[in-house]
Protein backbone atom coordinates (compact mmCIF):
# COMPACT_ATOMS: atom_id res chain seq x y z
CA UNK A 1 0.00 0.00 0.00
CA UNK A 2 1.41 3.62 -0.72
CA UNK A 3 2.17 6.04 1.73
CA UNK A 4 0.69 9.43 1.44
CA UNK A 5 3.43 10.90 -0.85
CA UNK A 6 2.92 7.97 -3.58
CA UNK A 7 -0.45 8.38 -3.54
CA UNK A 8 -0.46 11.97 -4.25
CA UNK A 9 2.39 11.39 -6.89
CA UNK A 10 0.31 8.68 -9.13
CA UNK A 11 -3.32 10.25 -8.64
CA UNK A 12 -1.93 13.32 -9.85
CA UNK A 13 -2.26 11.28 -13.37
CA UNK A 14 -5.85 10.45 -13.70
CA UNK A 15 -8.18 12.47 -15.91
CA UNK A 16 -9.78 15.47 -15.50
CA UNK A 17 -13.52 14.01 -15.45
CA UNK A 18 -12.36 12.13 -11.96
CA UNK A 19 -11.25 15.06 -9.98
CA UNK A 20 -14.62 14.51 -7.88
CA UNK A 21 -13.03 10.75 -6.94
CA UNK A 22 -9.27 11.24 -7.09
CA UNK A 23 -10.50 14.60 -4.32
CA UNK A 24 -12.00 12.08 -2.69
CA UNK A 25 -9.10 9.53 -1.93
CA UNK A 26 -6.70 12.33 -1.79
CA UNK A 27 -8.99 13.62 1.54
CA UNK A 28 -8.91 10.10 2.63
CA UNK A 29 -5.45 9.59 2.48
CA UNK A 30 -4.58 13.13 4.19
CA UNK A 31 -6.63 11.75 7.12
CA UNK A 32 -9.39 14.17 7.05
CA UNK A 33 -11.94 12.32 10.14
CA UNK A 34 -15.21 12.69 8.26
CA UNK A 35 -16.06 10.77 4.44
CA UNK A 36 -19.38 11.12 2.46
CA UNK A 37 -22.19 8.33 3.25
CA UNK A 38 -21.26 5.55 0.48
CA UNK A 39 -18.11 6.76 -0.37
CA UNK A 40 -16.10 3.97 -1.25
CA UNK A 41 -12.48 3.91 0.09
CA UNK A 42 -9.81 1.49 -2.08
CA UNK A 43 -6.20 0.37 -0.47
CA UNK A 44 -3.64 1.17 -3.49
CA UNK A 45 -1.50 -1.52 -3.13
CA UNK A 46 1.90 -1.92 -4.96
CA UNK A 47 2.87 -4.28 -8.12
CA UNK A 48 2.53 -8.03 -7.69
CA UNK A 49 5.87 -9.49 -7.63
CA UNK A 50 5.03 -13.05 -6.45
CA UNK A 51 7.35 -15.57 -8.72
CA UNK A 52 5.10 -17.15 -11.61
CA UNK A 53 4.32 -20.85 -11.59
CA UNK A 54 5.60 -20.59 -15.61
CA UNK A 55 8.59 -18.93 -17.07
CA UNK A 56 5.28 -17.31 -19.22
CA UNK A 57 3.85 -15.79 -16.23
CA UNK A 58 6.02 -12.63 -15.65
CA UNK A 59 4.37 -10.40 -12.15
CA UNK A 60 3.53 -7.13 -12.88
CA UNK A 61 6.35 -5.62 -11.02
CA UNK A 62 8.98 -7.55 -12.44
CA UNK A 63 7.70 -6.02 -16.33
CA UNK A 64 7.11 -2.66 -15.20
CA UNK A 65 11.23 -2.77 -13.47
CA UNK A 66 12.43 -3.93 -16.91
CA UNK A 67 10.39 -1.15 -18.60
CA UNK A 68 12.04 1.65 -16.55
CA UNK A 69 15.42 -0.12 -17.31
CA UNK A 70 14.83 0.06 -21.01
CA UNK A 71 13.80 3.63 -21.27
CA UNK A 72 16.93 4.52 -20.40
CA UNK A 73 19.09 1.52 -21.84
CA UNK A 74 16.96 0.46 -24.79
CA UNK A 75 19.02 -2.85 -24.96
CA UNK A 76 18.63 -3.67 -21.34
CA UNK A 77 17.88 -7.53 -20.67
CA UNK A 78 17.59 -9.96 -17.54
CA UNK A 79 20.39 -12.23 -17.43
CA UNK A 80 20.95 -15.40 -15.56
CA UNK A 81 20.85 -15.08 -12.07
CA UNK A 82 19.40 -11.36 -12.15
CA UNK A 83 15.78 -13.21 -11.00
CA UNK A 84 16.82 -13.40 -7.14
CA UNK A 85 18.52 -10.04 -6.86
CA UNK A 86 15.44 -8.34 -8.76
CA UNK A 87 13.12 -10.34 -6.35
CA UNK A 88 14.73 -8.88 -3.67
CA UNK A 89 14.28 -5.48 -4.87
CA UNK A 90 10.83 -5.58 -5.87
CA UNK A 91 10.29 -7.15 -2.28
CA UNK A 92 11.99 -4.42 -0.25
CA UNK A 93 9.65 -2.03 -2.22
CA UNK A 94 6.86 -3.94 -2.28
CA UNK A 95 6.15 -3.68 -6.02
CA UNK A 96 5.75 0.40 -5.56
CA UNK A 97 6.10 2.12 -9.48
CA UNK A 98 8.32 4.95 -7.94
CA UNK A 99 10.47 3.11 -6.11
CA UNK A 100 11.04 0.11 -8.71
CA UNK A 101 11.51 3.30 -11.37
CA UNK A 102 14.25 4.86 -9.11
CA UNK A 103 16.10 1.68 -8.48
CA UNK A 104 15.82 1.06 -12.60
CA UNK A 105 17.45 4.09 -12.90
CA UNK A 106 20.91 2.66 -11.66
CA UNK A 107 20.76 -0.13 -14.02
CA UNK A 108 23.57 1.33 -16.21
CA UNK A 109 25.86 1.81 -13.69
CA UNK A 110 25.44 -1.09 -11.47
CA UNK A 111 24.17 -5.01 -12.06
CA UNK A 112 20.83 -6.12 -10.18
CA UNK A 113 22.80 -7.83 -7.30
CA UNK A 114 24.31 -4.66 -6.27
CA UNK A 115 21.24 -2.59 -6.87
CA UNK A 116 19.62 -4.70 -4.10
CA UNK A 117 22.35 -4.63 -1.51
CA UNK A 118 22.40 -0.85 -2.11
CA UNK A 119 18.89 -0.75 -1.21
CA UNK A 120 19.18 -3.12 1.60
CA UNK A 121 21.66 -1.03 3.29
CA UNK A 122 19.91 2.18 3.17
CA UNK A 123 17.12 3.65 1.51
CA UNK A 124 19.22 6.96 0.63
CA UNK A 125 19.91 4.60 -2.68
CA UNK A 126 16.45 4.99 -3.98
CA UNK A 127 17.57 8.66 -4.90
CA UNK A 128 17.24 10.22 -8.45
CA UNK A 129 17.51 13.74 -10.26
CA UNK A 130 14.48 13.84 -12.68
CA UNK A 131 14.37 17.27 -14.06
CA UNK A 132 10.77 17.39 -13.93
CA UNK A 133 9.94 15.93 -10.83
CA UNK A 134 9.15 17.89 -7.95
CA UNK A 135 11.66 17.44 -5.62
CA UNK A 136 9.34 15.26 -3.24
CA UNK A 137 9.15 12.90 -5.73
CA UNK A 138 13.31 12.60 -6.78
CA UNK A 139 13.84 9.88 -3.14
CA UNK A 140 12.06 7.70 -1.59
CA UNK A 141 13.34 9.65 1.83
CA UNK A 142 11.51 12.76 0.56
CA UNK A 143 8.37 10.51 -0.34
CA UNK A 144 8.45 9.88 3.51
CA UNK A 145 9.30 12.90 4.85
CA UNK A 146 6.42 14.61 2.64
CA UNK A 147 3.80 11.98 4.55
CA UNK A 148 5.38 12.68 8.21
CA UNK A 149 4.77 16.18 7.98
CA UNK A 150 0.93 15.05 7.21
CA UNK A 151 0.28 13.08 10.05
CA UNK A 152 -0.15 14.13 13.91
CA UNK A 153 2.02 13.96 16.39
CA UNK A 154 0.58 11.27 18.12
CA UNK A 155 0.83 9.42 14.55
CA UNK A 156 4.19 9.88 14.40
CA UNK A 157 4.80 8.94 18.02
CA UNK A 158 3.13 5.86 17.51
CA UNK A 159 4.77 5.03 13.86
CA UNK A 160 8.24 5.43 15.32
CA UNK A 161 8.02 3.34 18.29
CA UNK A 162 6.16 0.31 15.96
CA UNK A 163 9.50 1.01 13.66
CA UNK A 164 10.82 -2.18 16.53
CA UNK A 165 9.25 -4.54 15.12
CA UNK A 166 10.85 -6.57 11.99
CA UNK A 167 8.19 -8.35 11.48
CA UNK A 168 4.30 -8.43 11.52
CA UNK A 169 2.33 -7.97 15.45
CA UNK A 170 -1.09 -7.58 16.98
CA UNK A 171 -2.83 -5.08 17.70
CA UNK A 172 -2.55 -5.56 21.52
CA UNK A 173 1.42 -5.66 21.10
CA UNK A 174 1.46 -2.18 19.30
CA UNK A 175 -1.07 -1.34 22.10
CA UNK A 176 0.77 -1.96 24.69
CA UNK A 177 4.55 -1.14 23.75
CA UNK A 178 3.81 1.79 21.17
CA UNK A 179 0.53 2.96 23.41
CA UNK A 180 -1.14 2.52 20.21
CA UNK A 181 -5.05 3.27 20.19
CA UNK A 182 -7.39 1.89 17.65
CA UNK A 183 -7.95 4.78 16.24
CA UNK A 184 -4.65 5.74 15.58
CA UNK A 185 -3.79 2.25 13.94
CA UNK A 186 -6.84 2.82 11.61
CA UNK A 187 -5.66 6.34 10.69
CA UNK A 188 -2.04 4.91 9.94
CA UNK A 189 -3.94 1.89 7.91
CA UNK A 190 -6.08 4.57 6.07
CA UNK A 191 -2.82 6.99 5.36
CA UNK A 192 -1.33 3.48 4.06
CA UNK A 193 2.03 3.55 6.41
CA UNK A 194 0.62 0.54 7.88
CA UNK A 195 -1.19 -2.80 7.01
CA UNK A 196 -2.63 -5.60 7.41
CA UNK A 197 -1.52 -9.02 6.83
CA UNK A 198 -2.64 -12.71 6.56
CA UNK A 199 -1.80 -14.83 9.16
CA UNK A 200 0.37 -17.12 6.28
CA UNK A 201 0.90 -20.58 5.46
CA UNK A 202 2.79 -22.81 7.32
CA UNK A 203 1.98 -21.45 10.52
CA UNK A 204 0.34 -24.74 11.50
CA UNK A 205 -3.58 -23.50 11.85
CA UNK A 206 -6.90 -24.75 10.26
CA UNK A 207 -8.85 -22.73 8.10
CA UNK A 208 -10.82 -22.18 10.60
CA UNK A 209 -8.21 -21.04 13.14
CA UNK A 210 -6.68 -18.82 11.18
CA UNK A 211 -9.55 -17.23 9.91
CA UNK A 212 -10.34 -16.06 13.49
CA UNK A 213 -6.58 -15.50 14.29
CA UNK A 214 -6.74 -11.45 15.29
CA UNK A 215 -5.57 -9.41 12.33
CA UNK A 216 -1.70 -8.60 12.46
CA UNK A 217 -0.33 -5.33 11.20
CA UNK A 218 3.63 -5.01 9.43
CA UNK A 219 5.30 -1.63 8.21
CA UNK A 220 6.75 -1.31 4.75
CA UNK A 221 10.27 -1.92 5.03
CA UNK A 222 11.09 1.20 3.63
CA UNK A 223 8.69 2.95 6.09
CA UNK A 224 10.42 0.64 9.05
CA UNK A 225 13.43 1.78 7.75
CA UNK A 226 12.58 5.66 8.18
CA UNK A 227 10.65 5.65 11.28
CA UNK A 228 13.04 3.93 12.68
CA UNK A 229 15.49 6.77 12.40
CA UNK A 230 13.22 9.17 13.68
CA UNK A 231 12.92 6.86 17.03
CA UNK A 232 16.45 7.00 17.17
CA UNK A 233 16.82 10.64 17.34
CA UNK A 234 14.24 10.75 20.15
CA UNK A 235 15.05 9.62 23.70
CA UNK A 236 12.04 7.17 23.71
CA UNK A 237 14.20 4.39 22.16
CA UNK A 238 15.43 2.62 25.50
CA UNK A 239 12.24 2.61 27.21
CA UNK A 240 10.24 1.10 24.18
CA UNK A 241 12.64 -1.61 23.86
CA UNK A 242 12.07 -2.05 27.28
CA UNK A 243 8.24 -2.37 27.11
CA UNK A 244 9.05 -5.05 23.75
CA UNK A 245 10.59 -6.90 25.84
CA UNK A 246 8.49 -6.88 29.01
CA UNK A 247 5.23 -7.69 26.74
CA UNK A 248 6.44 -10.45 24.95
CA UNK A 249 8.45 -12.06 26.95
CA UNK A 250 5.38 -12.66 29.65
CA UNK A 251 3.30 -13.54 26.61
CA UNK A 252 5.83 -16.32 26.19
CA UNK A 253 5.37 -16.84 29.88
CA UNK A 254 1.58 -17.71 29.93
CA UNK A 255 1.98 -20.35 26.60
CA UNK A 256 3.86 -22.69 28.86
CA UNK A 257 0.61 -24.65 30.14
CA UNK A 258 -1.28 -25.25 26.87
CA UNK A 259 1.89 -25.97 25.27
CA UNK A 260 2.80 -28.72 27.78
CA UNK A 261 -0.95 -29.49 27.64
CA UNK A 262 -3.59 -30.62 25.42
CA UNK A 263 -2.99 -27.43 22.55
CA UNK A 264 0.79 -28.43 21.58
CA UNK A 265 -0.11 -27.96 17.52
CA UNK A 266 -1.28 -24.84 18.50
CA UNK A 267 0.66 -23.18 20.78
CA UNK A 268 3.49 -24.42 18.85
CA UNK A 269 2.51 -22.26 16.04
CA UNK A 270 1.21 -18.86 18.02
CA UNK A 271 5.07 -18.98 19.59
CA UNK A 272 6.79 -19.85 15.92
CA UNK A 273 4.74 -16.88 14.78
CA UNK A 274 6.27 -14.89 17.05
CA UNK A 275 9.28 -16.37 17.43
CA UNK A 276 11.26 -13.37 15.97
CA UNK A 277 9.87 -10.96 18.63
CA UNK A 278 10.69 -13.31 21.41
CA UNK A 279 14.50 -13.73 20.12
CA UNK A 280 14.25 -9.73 20.10
CA UNK A 281 12.80 -9.65 23.94
CA UNK A 282 15.09 -12.12 24.81
CA UNK A 283 17.96 -10.29 23.61
CA UNK A 284 17.02 -6.47 25.28
CA UNK A 285 15.72 -8.13 28.18
CA UNK A 286 19.42 -9.35 28.35
CA UNK A 287 20.91 -6.22 27.39
CA UNK A 288 18.89 -4.50 30.02
CA UNK A 289 19.81 -6.56 32.82
CA UNK A 290 15.92 -7.78 33.40
CA UNK A 291 16.86 -11.14 34.64
CA UNK A 292 13.47 -11.28 36.37
CA UNK A 293 12.04 -11.53 33.13
CA UNK A 294 13.55 -13.80 31.88
CA UNK A 295 13.19 -16.76 34.27
CA UNK A 296 9.17 -17.03 34.14
CA UNK A 297 9.31 -17.90 30.24
CA UNK A 298 12.80 -19.79 30.24
CA UNK A 299 11.45 -23.35 30.86
CA UNK A 300 8.50 -22.32 27.85
CA UNK A 301 11.02 -21.64 25.68
CA UNK A 302 13.82 -24.29 26.02
CA UNK A 303 10.23 -26.73 25.61
CA UNK A 304 9.06 -25.24 22.13
CA UNK A 305 12.91 -25.49 20.78
CA UNK A 306 13.11 -28.93 22.01
CA UNK A 307 9.18 -29.80 20.28
CA UNK A 308 10.17 -28.31 17.16
CA UNK A 309 13.69 -30.34 16.79
CA UNK A 310 15.94 -26.93 17.41
CA UNK A 311 17.74 -27.94 20.42
CA UNK A 312 20.73 -26.02 19.48
CA UNK A 313 18.81 -22.24 18.82
CA UNK A 314 17.81 -22.55 22.43
CA UNK A 315 21.07 -23.25 23.69
CA UNK A 316 22.39 -20.17 21.94
CA UNK A 317 20.12 -17.89 23.20
CA UNK A 318 20.02 -19.63 27.00
CA UNK A 319 24.21 -19.28 26.81
CA UNK A 320 23.74 -15.66 25.60
CA UNK A 321 22.18 -14.70 28.65
CA UNK A 322 24.40 -16.71 30.39
CA UNK A 323 27.06 -14.99 29.35
CA UNK A 324 25.97 -11.90 29.98
CA UNK A 325 24.42 -12.80 33.54
CA UNK A 326 28.50 -13.98 34.58
CA UNK A 327 29.87 -10.74 33.35
CA UNK A 328 27.19 -8.84 34.98
CA UNK A 329 27.99 -10.68 38.78
CA UNK A 330 31.77 -10.38 38.22
CA UNK A 331 30.99 -6.41 37.54
CA UNK A 332 31.93 -4.69 41.09
CA UNK A 333 29.28 -2.61 42.55
CA UNK A 334 30.68 0.51 42.45
CA UNK A 335 31.29 -0.17 38.77
CA UNK A 336 27.92 -0.78 38.16
CA UNK A 337 26.59 2.55 40.04
CA UNK A 338 29.02 4.54 37.75
CA UNK A 339 27.38 3.26 34.80
CA UNK A 340 30.17 1.26 33.61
Amino acid sequence: MYPVGLAQHHLQYLPAHTADWRYSVLRSQYGANCYYKGEQLYPLSGLDYTPGTTQVTVPAAVQFFVHCAQQIDAGFTLRDGDNAALWQICQFVQGMPLGLEMAAAWTTLLPLAEIATEITKSADFLRVDWADAPERQRSMRAVFAWSWRLITADEQRVLRQLALFASSFTRPAAEQIAGASLRTLTSLLNKSLLHYVSTGEGAGLTLHQEASAPRRYELHALVRQFAAEELTATPERAATEARYSAFYLAWLATREAPLLGSAVRETVAEIQRELDHVRQAWRWAIDYAQWTQLDPCAHCLSEFFAIVGRPVEGEQLFQLAAEHCGRAAATPAHALSDGQ
